[in-house]
């Protein structure tokens, strides 16, 4: 005898008329309609989450490599163009991705899904503020990473704040990393 996924020689169940009229019953009811209405929010929510979360990703990747870009300077004979190329790239990312997630938020939203997205902001925030240590000798001010377009684009005037204190020392952090490089390389005096 051969039992391939059955147990039993005995004719398979079928479904009887009546039951079929009650799968019907049940989904035409108020709860049914009330638990197809969760899911369909639940839903939307959740996929509103994984597009943050992409999103979030895209920006903390091309962050970094715009941190990488930015340990290449090593002279001041590359330091303008790695410099303007930074700068193209962190505009790019910021009209590309990060309004990208301003407009997917609303005020109530925003900190319902501040997880998805605040390891991005974070990481570009960190490009930023190596990128103006860089070009102007001095740390950032919080005023100033505040670009107006992130606060118009969005609906009802969302204002992320990063924390100053983690910024601060990721710029340290940075710059002793490419004083560690200069001293690698030889280089007497390290300036940056």
């Amino acid at each position: 005898m051969n039992f391939r996924g059955r147990r039993g020689t005995g004719p398979r169940k079928q479904k009887r008329p009546n039951e079929t009229n009650m799968d019907v019953n049940e989904d035409s009811s108020p709860v049914a309609k009330l638990f197809k209405t969760y899911q369909i929010e639940l839903d939307t929510r959740y996929d509103k989450y994984e597009r943050l979360v992409k999103k979030s990703r895209d920006l903390t990747i091309e962050s970094k490599r715009i941190i990488f870009l930015l340990h290449r300077v090593s002279s001041d004979s590359n330091k303008d163009e790695i410099l303007k190329e930074a700068e193209n790239r962190l505009n790019d990312l910021f009209k590309d991705v990060i309004s990208g997630i301003s407009l997917e938020l609303s005020k109530r939203e925003f900190y319902q899904f501040l997880r998805a997205f605040s390891p991005g902001l974070q990481e570009f925030v960190e490009a930023i503020s190596f990128y103006y240590y860089l070009k102007h000798e001095k740390l950032v001010h919080i005023g100033e990473i505040h670009n107006p377009d992130f606060v118009q684009k969005s609906s009802e005037n969302i204002r992320w704040v990063p924390s100053k204190p983690l910024m601060v020392v990721d710029t340290f952090h940075f710059m002793a990393t490419a004083c560690q490089a200069s001293v690698l390389k030889g280089e007497a005096v390290v300036q940056l």
